[in-house]
């Protein structure tokens, strides 16, 4: 086995060995191992990395829902005004609902939509 060395590589030069076999014998093991994780295939949802079966027994995952209050020691729980979602609903009284609505409406102006409601 000859050893060749051409700027900073070095090469094994053996007449029946690949010289892949020789680069990789010569790389340092941090490279190796971070060649192969980045060939592993990645979740690429974040989400379902971590589950409450995976994760430590305080661990609790929740459902993306803010919370409205807080817990007291005696294992109460005190609702906040404040946290609540507070809904602003127009006036629906006196109004004709359809059963379908066009996903390309027409235009129209607004005494014409004033008139068709009468």
């Amino acid at each position: 086995m000859e050893m060749l060395k051409e700027g900073k590589v070095t090469l094994c030069a053996m007449v029946d060995a690949d010289p892949r076999v020789c680069l990789l014998e010569k790389m340092p093991l941090g490279l190796i191992t971070g060649i192969g994780r980045a060939m592993r295939r990645k979740r690429t949802s974040s989400l379902d990395i971590l589950s409450s079966k995976r994760a430590p027994r305080t661990y609790y995952k929740g459902k993306n829902c803010k919370p409205t209050g807080f817990h007291t020691r005696k294992g109460g729980y005190v609702v906040v005004p404040e946290k609540l979602p507070n809904y602003v609903v127009p006036d629906l009284t006196d109004f004709k609902l359809k059963p379908y609505v066009s996903q390309c409406p027409t235009e129209v102006k607004t005494t014409e939509a004033s008139e068709l409601a009468k």
